[in-house]
């Protein structure tokens, strides 16, 4: 199933990845945390590296269709080769190369709609009144019954 960005690509991609909605608003950047929180200083965001160039905003100038590979490096492996800036993990970005020869035009989209499947019928505020009188003058007549039965 295609995915709608980078963030929902790297879900479950390694085991301790975690990817967070900062709020429950659509379209909302989200965090993506790979080795926990580093710092209290400064960001926990892991180091993207886009076809060899590091970049910290990968999750909004990528389109998930544009890539090729993406692989997580949470370890010493990423220290090594990318030093303290890797501190918070580093996902490597391949990114889909152009080829010679004829051009190739490739469009992937999805639609949908909505529906509700069945409406709950409603009353006016007349009937509600209406409703909630009858309700409490059979409150009033349950209790006087009751009353009477006991006494």
């Amino acid at each position: 199933m295609p995915v709608s960005g980078i963030d929902q690509a790297l879900q479950g991609r390694a085991a301790g990845v975690q990817v967070t909605q900062n709020t429950g608003a659509p379209g909302e950047g989200v965090s993506v945390r790979i080795r926990g929180a580093g710092s209290i200083n400064s960001s926990n965001d892991p180091l993207y590296i886009v076809d060899g160039i590091p970049t910290t905003d990968a999750l909004n100038i990528i389109s998930p269709g544009d890539i090729e590979t993406m692989t997580v490096l949470k370890d010493a492996s990423a220290a090594a080769i990318y030093g303290s800036r890797s501190n918070n993990g580093v996902v490597l970005i391949t990114t889909k190369k152009g080829v010679t020869g004829k051009a190739k035009v490739v469009y992937r989209g999805e639609y949908g709609f909505q529906q509700p499947g069945r409406l709950t019928p409603m009353v006016n505020t007349k009937d509600y009144v209406t409703i909630i009188m009858k309700l409490q003058q059979m409150t009033i007549f349950i209790f006087l019954q009751s009353c009477l039965n006991d006494c």
